[in-house]
């Protein structure tokens, strides 16, 4: 059997592009660097603007995609895994596996808010997503295989210390008039909050003095706010309520690493997320400070529940366990 060699491209911003450098490493896990090759975008992007008297993004996306095939037929992988948001084209994929070369295509987005998967999906031998719905219906009249895999901990590895935390509960993402409605309830009803994330300085009300930073912050610094805090909540952007296919953010199984119990919207993805975890549900925001307030009643850093999710994280949560699963599906 030939061995295989997997070129990764990897988007040039966001959440997206964090997920991917998680993914890229986690690759090192299980091949020798020369079976292995990583290509940015983002320079390649910022290269090509700064050169174009005028930049056009269809432009600067079909160079990028002419250095991508390059660099693909220089070191020729037998596959290639292109991660969320990176701009390779339909007809590059086409190319590609016209050539032999086998693609996947990790979707950890929202397929309502991120709508270009429609345009590249058949370019894609496999498709991993983190929602079923319309992107596995599509995928079940293409030659395209379909698989579930969920988003992992990104900070896995990064340095836990049990203790004793000043905050009730903490809220790391962009404010939203769902999670504002929400948190500015639970803020009434008692409980002492920690928030961060950019955007929160146009934020006016009574939620202000919870607010740790209102600037992005990384994955170290979001770590150490979580390990303050004895629950951590996860929110989506908008009400999931009525909704049948809403995603669960990697942010819960960084906060289960953190040692914060989680409280949760009860949406039907959670359980095939993160099956086995100790976590709260609610479906309205009074729930949410009656889940919180619970646990806060008997709360210990020495709780088996926290030791019980941090290991269950570990254990199965990692990327190294999402990369590996890739692999095998993909073989």
């Amino acid at each position: 059997m030939t061995p295989q060699r997997w070129l990764l491209v990897l988007p040039p911003e966001g959440a997206a592009r964090s997920v991917a450098m998680h993914a890229a490493n986690a690759f090192l896990s299980y091949l020798s660097e020369d079976q292995y090759k990583t290509v940015d975008a983002l320079p390649y992007l910022r290269g090509y603007t700064g050169l174009l008297r005028t930049p056009d993004d269809t432009i600067i996306t079909d160079l990028f995609n002419q250095s991508l095939t390059v660099t693909c037929f220089d070191f020729q992988p037998t596959h290639c895994l292109v991660a969320a948001l990176a701009p390779v084209t339909l007809f590059t994929l086409q190319l590609f596996r016209r050539y032999g070369i086998t693609t996947a295509h990790w979707f950890f987005e929202d397929y309502r808010r991120a709508t270009y998967w429609e345009s590249v999906l058949e370019g894609y031998d496999h498709f991993f997503a983190i929602q079923h719905g319309a992107v596995e219906q599509r995928c079940s009249g293409t030659s395209t295989a379909y698989h579930f895999l969920p988003p992992a901990c990104g900070c896995a590895d990064l340095s836990y210390t049990p203790g004793e935390r000043p905050y009730d509960t903490v809220f790391i993402g962009i404010p939203s008039t769902y999670r504002v409605t929400l948190l500015e309830t639970l803020a009434r009803g008692g409980i002492r909050l920690a928030i961060a994330g950019s955007g929160w300085e146009q934020y006016k009300g009574p939620l202000e003095t919870a607010i740790i930073s209102s600037s992005w912050i990384n994955e170290e610094a979001s770590f150490a706010l979580m390990q303050q805090a004895k629950t951590g909540i996860n929110l989506s952007f908008t009400d999931p309520a009525g909704g049948a296919d809403i995603h669960v953010s990697p942010r819960l199984f960084d906060l289960m690493a953190a040692g914060c119990l989680p409280v949760s919207e009860a949406v039907p993805l959670l359980a095939e997320t993160a099956p086995g975890a100790h976590i709260s549900r609610f479906t309205t925001p009074e729930e949410a400070v009656a889940a919180i307030r619970y646990h806060l009643e008997s709360w210990s850093p020495q709780d088996t529940l926290i030791a019980d999710n941090r290991e269950l994280v570990l254990a199965k949560h990692r990327y190294s366990h999402r990369v590996e699963q890739l692999m095998r599906k993909v073989s």
